[in-house]
Formats: C-alpha cells, sequence, structure tokens
C-alpha cells in the first residue's frame, strides 16, 4: 500500500497538479519517501522594464534611427506651422492701439462722471434733495447728523450715478460691484 500512495502523490505532484500543495498531499496520504526528487514551484522573474517601457524604448530607437537617417516623422492629424498666418486677423499693433484709445476715452468719460458728481449739491437724508429750504431746516436733514445705514445708502446711490451706463442702470458689472462694496 506504501508505494501505491507514493505513486499517486508523485504523480500528482510531478504533472504539475498541485505542486503547492505537497505538504497537505503527504499528509493525506502518510509520510512517504520517493526515490525522486519532487519539484519545487519556481517564482516568476520580474524584469525592471514592463512591456509598455519595452514597446516605447522600441518606438524611441526607430525614431532615432530614421532621424539619423534624415526621415521625418509623420505629421499629426490637421497640423498647421506656427508660422501660418491666420486669415482675417487683425495684427497685434493694431489691436493695442485700439485698446489705449478705449481706455483713454473710457478713463475721460469716468473723470467728468466723476466731476459731475462732486459738483452737486451734497445728499440730504430723508430724500429732500432739490427743495428749496432755510439754512436752519437744510441742517437738520444733512447726512452728518444722520446714522450710519444713512451714510452708506447715500454713498451707494452716489457711487451707482458714476458707474451707471444709462439712467436707472442697476444690472451692469461696475453698478453692481459698487452695490456690494458698500454694503
Amino acid at each position: 500500500g506504501a508505494t501505491h500512495k507514493c505513486s499517486v502523490s508523485t504523480m500528482m505532484l510531478s504533472n504539475g497538479l498541485f505542486r503547492s500543495a505537497a505538504p497537505a498531499a503527504s499528509r493525506l496520504f502518510g509520510a512517504v519517501r520517493c526515490s525522486f526528487p519532487v519539484p519545487q514551484q519556481q517564482q516568476q522573474v520580474r524584469s525592471i522594464i514592463t512591456r509598455t517601457k519595452f514597446r516605447r524604448m522600441v518606438k524611441k530607437r526607430k525614431k532615432a534611427e530614421l532621424a539619423e537617417k534624415g526621415i521625418l516623422p509623420p505629421r499629426p492629424h490637421r497640423y498647421r506651422p506656427v508660422d501660418t498666418p491666420v486669415i482675417g486677423a487683425i495684427p497685434r499693433e493694431e489691436q493695442e492701439a485700439t485698446k489705449k484709445e478705449l481706455n483713454e476715452k473710457a478713463a475721460a468719460d469716468m473723470q467728468k462722471r466723476m466731476e459731475a458728481a462732486q459738483g452737486g449739491p451734497e445728499p440730504l437724508r430723508y430724500h429732500m434733495e432739490g427743495l428749496k429750504m432755510s439754512d436752519r431746516v437744510r441742517r437738520l436733514f444733512d447726512l452728518s447728523i444722520g446714522n450710519q445705514k444713512e451714510a452708506v445708502t447715500a454713498q451707494k446711490k452716489k457711487g451707482m450715478e458714476i458707474f451707471q451706463k444709462r439712467e436707472g442702470d442697476t444690472g451692469s458689472p461696475a453698478v453692481q460691484g459698487i452695490a456690494f462694496t458698500n454694503r
């Protein structure tokens, strides 16, 4: 019986079946000594270079060989050289000149608006501007007597008048910026 057990376990091990199960096989079939050695499981040897790295290296070598021969690699799809002029484009110098003119015009317009806002009458409390009143009554409605909320509201209104693009404009970005800044 011992010879039979040995042949079964060694047959399974020699065929590649249950190679990692050698200790389990000896427990299953008993402690049996065989005349030939049982093959051990081999570990996979890994190299540092992966398949992808190897393919990249081969591709790079081919490119270098072709470059030595004077053969350039093919151009990508829809390749356009850097020095190709763009049709219908405005030259940079012309764009900068236009920007400079527009900036100067906007600065002059803003200066006029600020001077107009500075020259106007002082705002009064409770929207009492434009009424004829004595100096004593005017002092009662002066903002210097008012609270912080009234002063901030008057500043916001003055700033919005300066930056608005048309009468009653409250939605343009500049006016919105003034409204949020003075809150």
